[in-house]
């Protein structure tokens, strides 16, 4: 089947790719910036390590890709964000009705899909459409059958900066850290405990005073109550539901850790820095730096280290080894296996929007990140996030959405693109991948349970998906330079460094091999600690549940 563009205008003819760049040590310019650790990517990861690896002492440097255009140069997304800014001051939501102000947010979203055809679908988008990338400047493909909504924002912070992001921070269940399912993290579920723990304490987690969610309890957080809305909500589902696992959602506002390392003196960060191909030692075994383009003026940057963390995104990290092809890498940096690019897995999403009473005579707003979450039971593998608000004293709104397990399959993959670029003439992704009929069971069980939850909150539905949404969606992309216990089926090892490269490890999204059903972030932060721990040489001091976190985790 013929590829199709998402983002890009179907006419013209692409560029035809290079052959693959052969690069070592030896090829480097002269005057390359030397460092003692060199970060890709400045989101949730990446923020995180560079406190840790500064932290340790080290000599830091941070590349972000990160680069808004000069206004001049987007006149007419200038023109839109301002528009929408203008609104915002305006509070214009409390002085027009809801159905005028939908009707507004369509023709500004249809007027948005001219440069973001694909950003302007995520939810968020109309609050900031400048934290998302140009659709146009930043194309992919999808192949035969293949539905991907590929969300994608650059700058500090990446989509954890978003407006209305859900910042709900979760441990994963044990049986993803358990080789007697299958894939799992080649991990030692007690040795996760710590590192989740100070991830936890950095982001200065809250959860509800009955925390006992999962087998990694959280402990030491911030305790909050349930609102009226949430306490009612809860009592009124348990009466139907008594065998529901329900919990107020783990939340905390996303801190920035990138003023610690600055304050530190040792973090150097490059904005507008496209990273595009990590340069490794003659005979490929170990990583010397990365070389990027320099995003406002188009140069060739060279930067040199020992150690190098790609935490680009899931998807960009793994564009990234594929396209740092060598002679002792000739398929891209981690592809010994076949591995690299497979087992793409984004959450299977059911959601659903109603109208029903005002519970506990809360009249408000939810606040960013509350909620509460009915847990995955024994025969599920899905979560629901449950929002209730009361915009005034007549009737509540219900938002509920479903996260399900996608299994991973080596089938659902991305490859170069062989022929087209995008805005830095760079290769872009082609996306081969689709649910499958266990997927659609899943996606069946969480709406019959969406409904179920709306009979016992005397909900009514007026929007209720009927089938998944697009992969992409949940914005939950994981896998494609999987962890493993074997090089011969995955990318990285137990440590999350890529097999046979020293000193190159990933530690985003891409190193998941399992998915389960909970948002993916606090389990990226926890590997990335436990990598940088293995990367300056230290290990972690206490594995015990119940030990106190170290406030120097490297040092």
């Amino acid at each position: 089947a013929r590829d199709r563009r998402c983002g890009r205008e179907r006419g013209g003819r692409a560029p035809r790719m290079n052959p693959p760049a052969q690069v070592t040590q030896g090829d480097l310019k002269t005057g390359a910036q030397l460092f003692d650790a060199i970060i890709i990517g400045a989101g949730a990861t990446g923020s995180y390590a560079a406190r840790l690896l500064t932290q340790a002492g080290l000599n830091v440097c941070l590349l972000d890709a990160g680069w808004p255009k000069p206004a001049w140069q987007r006149p007419y997304q200038t023109l839109l964000g301002t528009m929408l800014r203008t609104g915002a001051m305006m509070n214009v939501h409390q002085r027009f009705s809801s159905l005028a102000l939908n009707k507004v947010r369509g023709l500004v979203r249809r007027a948005g899909r001219l440069r973001q055809p694909v950003q302007s679908q995520c939810y968020a988008w109309e609050l900031n459409p400048d934290a998302f990338v140009d659709d146009k400047d930043h194309p992919y493909y999808l192949s035969g059958e293949t539905d991907f909504r590929w969300i994608r924002a650059r700058g500090a912070g990446g989509r954890m900066v978003a407006p209305e992001h859900g910042l709900h921070f979760w441990r994963l269940s044990r049986s993803a850290f358990s080789a007697e399912v299958g894939a799992s993290f080649p991990i030692d579920p007690q040795d996760m405990d710590a590192w989740y723990q100070d991830a936890e304490t950095a982001l200065g987690l809250s959860v509800g005073a009955d925390e006992a969610f999962s087998d990694f309890p959280a402990r030491g957080l911030d305790v909050r109550r349930p609102s009226a809305s949430e306490d009612a909500l809860m009592k009124q589902l348990r009466a139907a539901m008594p065998k529901a696992d329900l919990r107020l959602s783990r939340t905390a506002a996303w801190k920035d850790f990138l003023a610690p390392a600055d304050a530190s003196g040792r973090l150097t960060l490059f904005k507008g820095a496209v990273a595009h191909r990590l340069n490794v030692s003659p005979n490929g075994n170990r990583v010397r730096g990365v070389s990027a383009i320099d995003a406002a003026t188009r140069q060739e940057l060279h930067f040199e280290a020992p150690l190098v963390f790609v935490c680009a995104s899931a998807l960009e990290s793994t564009r990234l080894l594929m396209m740092s092809a060598s002679r002792p890498h000739p398929n891209g940096i981690g592809n010994h296996s076949d591995a690299l690019g497979r087992y793409l897995m984004d959450h299977i999403l059911v959601g659903g929007q109603g109208h029903g009473p005002v519970l506990g005579n809360d009249v408000s707003f939810a606040r960013q990140g509350h909620s509460v979450t009915m847990a995955s039971g024994p025969k599920d593998d899905f979560s629901v996030q449950m929002y209730y608000q009361a915009p005034n004293a007549r009737s509540g709104h219900f938002n509920a959405v479903s996260f399900g397990a996608m299994q991973p399959r080596a089938d659902n993959r991305i490859t170069l693109h062989p022929l087209a670029r995008d805005v830095h003439g760079l290769p872009v992704l082609s996306f081969e991948c689709r649910h499958d009929e266990r997927d659609l069971a899943t996606a069946t069980r969480q709406r019959d349970k969406l409904l179920e939850i709306g009979r016992a909150l005397g909900v009514e539905y007026y929007m209720l998906n009927k089938v998944p949404e697009p992969m992409g969606a949940s914005i939950h992309e994981c896998g494609t330079a999987r962890m493993g216990f074997d090089p011969d089926n995955s990318v990285l090892d137990p440590s999350n460094q890529v097999w046979g490269v020293s000193g190159l490890y990933v530690t985003d999204g891409a190193a998941f091999p399992v998915q389960d059903v909970y948002n993916p972030t606090l389990t990226m932060m926890a590997l990335t600690a436990r990598a940088a721990a293995h990367a300056t040489g230290t290990r972690a001091r206490r594995k015990a549940p119940g030990a106190e976190p170290a406030t120097d985790l490297i040092a």
